[in-house]
């Protein structure tokens, strides 16, 4: 039989991510917003702006699921990211700021 609090994940892994998540997701929630209209603005090639958000979720992608990870290294992660952040990961970043607050 399995304790109920037992955490699955190794060091209490499931409590860092689920820190990451709901800053990350105020983050995002607040300041991608202004961002993405600046980069909207000033008329980011639309190829320009799809390989800068998937080099980001990869960076970010691959930050979350390493181990040596901690929840610093994800918000500067998360804080570079912002600045490249498009329209196209405006409704993304809105929506994962509302998912990760409830």
């Amino acid at each position: 039989m399995i304790p109920a609090n037992d955490d699955p994940l190794p060091d209490g892994r499931r409590a860092l991510l689920q820190r990451a998540q709901m800053a990350g997701g105020g983050l995002l929630a607040l300041v991608v917003l202004p961002v993405g209209l600046a980069h909207w603005l000033v008329g980011t090639p639309l190829l320009v702006a799809l390989a800068i958000d998937a080099f980001w979720l990869i960076l970010l992608v691959v930050l979350i699921f390493r181990r040596e990870t901690d929840a610093e290294g994800l918000g500067w992660a998360g804080m570079l990211a912002l600045f490249t952040a498009t329209p196209a990961t405006l409704v993304l970043a809105l929506l994962y700021g509302i998912a990760a607050s409830w």
